[in-house]
């Protein structure tokens, strides 16, 4: 996501963005003090990695649930993620809030982030662009963000005399109408396929961006695992961006930790 003000267009492969990163992070004032990044994102969570992840041809776990953290294309996303941080077009320290944060005020030329933030950005004032991460030039593979549908939960002990009425309740809200209200509201994409179809959501500049990267994502594990995978990603990536880590050492780290924690949790 890029403010408009900040960038022209938005490059399509990260060789010709990262240059565009860097040509953005400036010091406007002079001081020796960067006022202005090319980038700003949650540096310290490994659910913005895993796009980078595919991006160089890999994924977090195969469909039996074991963990493929311990790979090429691993050294490759945390080299490329390393690199950002050397080339200083990010903060050196960076969480969601301080992103969202600089990116509103105008510090920061893109952020990657989701649906849920656009409108804020909006209200801010600032004129966003949405366009796909850009394709891993040295692959010549898209990112890969982890995706997943908006669900309703129903608690186990639901009175049973309430079952009727909640059961027409989650048919009203998954229906639709309710969905092409939320996604007018909300600026984000009705599940419902035919939904989807209708004339304004598909001339729109935002719905068609966000369909655009659907499209390149892959979808969230809902497995048990992965509360072990995102432990073992963490230390492991937060490890390389502050130094103390190599890529490759991290990468073994992460599919040690992984495969320890599983298997104690199928004991």
């Amino acid at each position: 996501m890029a403010n408009k003000a900040l960038v022209d267009s938005i490059p399509v492969n990260t060789d010709d963005w990262v240059a565009q990163l860097r040509d953005t992070t400036r010091d406007l004032d002079g001081d020796g003090k960067t006022d202005q990044f090319g980038l700003v994102f949650n540096l310290l969570e490994p659910f913005w990695l895993v796009p980078w992840l595919g991006g160089y041809g890999g994924w977090v776990m195969d469909d039996r649930a074991v963990p493929t953290l311990g790979t090429q294309a691993m050294v490759g996303a945390l080299g490329f993620m390393q690199n950002l941080r050397r080339l200083d077009v990010m903060p050196r320290e960076c969480d969601y809030p301080l992103a969202d944060t600089m990116f509103k005020t105008g510090q920061a030329a893109y952020i990657i982030n989701g649906p849920w933030s656009w409108n804020g950005y909006r209200e801010a004032g600032i004129e966003i662009e949405l366009a796909p991460m850009p394709m891993v030039s040295a692959t010549g593979l898209w990112p890969t963000p982890m995706t997943s549908a908006k669900c309703y939960s129903i608690n186990a002990y639901l009175d049973p005399a309430t079952k009727e009425c909640t059961a027409a309740l989650l048919a009203w809200l998954t229906g639709y109408e309710a969905q092409v209200d939320l996604a007018r509201k909300l600026s984000v994409l009705p599940s419902d396929l035919e939904a989807r179809k209708l004339p304004d959501f598909e001339t729109d500049a935002t719905m068609r961006a966000s369909n655009a990267q659907i499209a390149k994502g892959r979808l969230m594990p809902i497995v048990p695992e992965m509360r072990a995978i995102w432990d073992s990603m963490r230390p492991g990536y937060q490890n390389v961006m502050n130094g103390e880590m190599t890529p490759q050492e991290a990468a073994q780290f992460m599919q040690k930790r992984a495969v320890d924690m599983i298997a104690r949790m199928r004991e």
